[in-house]
């Protein structure tokens, strides 16, 4: 399983989104260069954080619209200590 042992308690799995047309650089959001997946509308995470879990060879990016939702699974990967796993705050549409 990728854990990260260097992940501060308090910092979070969700990457904000400052542009709508800039670039995300996937160097600083994860440690490791591993082939991405990208997951839209993740929903309540249960999919995405078995899958994490189970893949440690591969980043993910979730994506989802709802609060709530995006806020339990960052709560749930932080104690997962996953690695692999960063969560966006968007509509899926507007990809």
């Amino acid at each position: 399983v990728s854990r990260n042992k260097s992940l501060p308690p308090g910092e979070s799995l969700i990457h904000p989104i400052t542009s709508a047309i800039e670039a995300i650089d996937l160097t600083k959001l994860f440690p490791a260069k591993q082939p991405l997946e990208l997951e839209l509308g993740c929903g309540d995470g249960s999919f995405t954080l078995q899958y994490a879990l189970t893949h440690p060879d591969r980043n993910i990016v979730a994506l989802e619209r709802l609060l709530g939702r995006i806020t339990k699974l960052d709560r749930k990967g932080h104690r997962a200590g996953l690695n692999n796993l960063r969560l966006l705050r968007a509509e899926a549409a507007y990809l």
